[in-house]
């Protein structure tokens, strides 16, 4: 044990409260406890349960704050003991990240294996009921699907902040509504759905927490059609987090459409009657939506859209269906004149019909934004996508504006910006 503290001590020579399990991997062969009376101060721990990493590496130093664990299935057996041993041996742990390995670790994702639901479900029970009293949990991103119990669990820990994680419930499964007071503290809600059902009603009826100030909602297997989108939207307008809801990302996973999506399916097409209970968000900052098809009315609705919202920073507005023609270009000069606080904008156009910015007369001259640094858009038609640029480039002079082609609808995805 003396080995490993002087390795700690070592490979940490800024921080002696944190360590990472990586730079046992020359060092030191096994690791199996760092216990109070080795390592007393011990807050951050960065464990991989990878071939390549020790095969028994655990840290349960009563300190411990925070633990991030890379989960394989080669080494599932020692992610159920980490499970069962965390709440008893770290009474203080606040951050808890379970993330799948990436491909520089050459090993495979964890499976749904039938002992590690009830495990995961134990480990929130024994966190819920720790020798504290209480849970001390504040942040939960976990790889591993959540159940429903899993969930109602979770709503009653009084100190969670975040939780980002992949919840299903199986429909024959009796679920009971959250308990009262539910997630009383979050701020941060990250989930992907199989599908948009029912699951996600009962889990935004149930949370009751004016606090809540981001929610991202990712659909990653069945695509939902119009209503349920909608169903979805009046749903979150009608949440207890109303009034202080800051960021909404909705996105469905373009890979999940079959290949005829493109043609015209009934149902799919959003509007602004899909958009309308968005409308009711009077703190929202920052709107992202990535759906199969949205028919926006100019200027009606693009108006409508720039005055909701006093306090909007960010907005995002994009198909991947290439069955509808997008709304001219034109539709962007609202946010210009009505969005005084918008930074960023990115939108499907058509620009089929706008002149060039020297043959414009003083009836037509478009209002320009100095406020918006970043404008993303992707043109209709690639033809117009020289004038398309000019034009956004005339009415935001002094954003960056960045083109997608057409081609590219099947691949993109806006992390980055919402990272911004």
């Amino acid at each position: 044990m003396r080995n490993i503290h002087q390795g700690l001590r070592l490979g940490n020579k800024r921080r002696r409260d944190s360590v990472d399990v990586d730079f046992f991997r020359q060092s030191v062969g096994r690791v199996c406890f760092i216990l109070d009376d080795q390592y007393p101060c011990l807050q951050v721990a960065r464990t991989s349960t990878c071939p390549h990493a020790p095969s028994s590496v655990y840290f349960g130093a009563p300190t411990l704050k925070d633990i991030s664990i890379t989960a394989s299935d080669i080494e599932q057996p020692m992610l159920l003991r980490i499970l069962e041993d965390l709440p008893v041996l770290c009474p203080e742990l606040e951050r808890v990240v379970i993330k799948h390995p990436t491909r520089r670790q050459n090993c495979t994702h964890i499976t749904y294996s039938p002992d590690i639901f009830p495990a995961c479900n134990q480990f929130f029970y024994d966190m819920l009921n720790g020798p504290s009293g209480s849970s001390t949990l504040r942040h939960l991103t976990t790889c591993i699907t959540l159940t429903w119990d899993d969930v109602f669990l979770l709503a009653q820990m009084p100190r969670l902040e975040t939780l980002d994680a992949t919840v299903c419930a199986p429909p024959e499964y009796p679920e009971p509504p959250l308990p009262e007071g539910a997630f009383q503290s979050l701020i941060h809600l990250k989930l992907e759905l199989f599908e948009l059902d029912d699951l996600m009603d009962r889990l935004l009826g149930g949370i009751d927490c004016p606090g809540l100030e981001s929610l991202d909602v990712e659909v990653t297997e069945t695509p939902p059609k119009e209503p349920q989108i909608r169903r979805f939207f009046e749903r979150v307008a009608l949440g207890t987090f109303r009034d202080g809801l800051e960021r909404l990302r909705f996105e469905v996973w373009w890979h999940i459409l079959p290949d005829e999506w493109d043609e015209c399916v009934p149902g799919i097409s959003m509007s602004m009657r899909t958009l309308g209970p968005l409308l009711q968000l009077p703190s929202l900052a920052s709107l992202s939506l990535m759906v199969p098809r949205i028919c926006l009315r100019y200027p009606d609705d693009f108006r409508e859209l720039s005055l909701a919202w006093p306090q909007l920073r960010k907005i995002s507005i994009l198909q991947f269906s290439n069955a509808v023609s997008p709304a001219d270009v034109d539709g962007l000069c609202a946010f210009a004149a009505l969005s005084p606080n918008l930074k960023s904008i990115a939108f499907d156009v058509n620009g089929d019909f706008i002149p060039s910015p020297p043959y414009y007369s003083p009836e037509d001259m478009p209002l320009r934004s100095a406020s918006v640094r970043k404008v993303t858009c992707c043109v209709y038609r690639q033809l117009s996508q020289d004038e398309v640029l000019a034009y956004l480039k005339f009415i935001f002079p002094n954003a960056v504006v960045k083109p997608t082609l057409e081609s590219d609808r099947r691949v993109r995805r806006w992390r980055e910006w919402d990272d911004e």
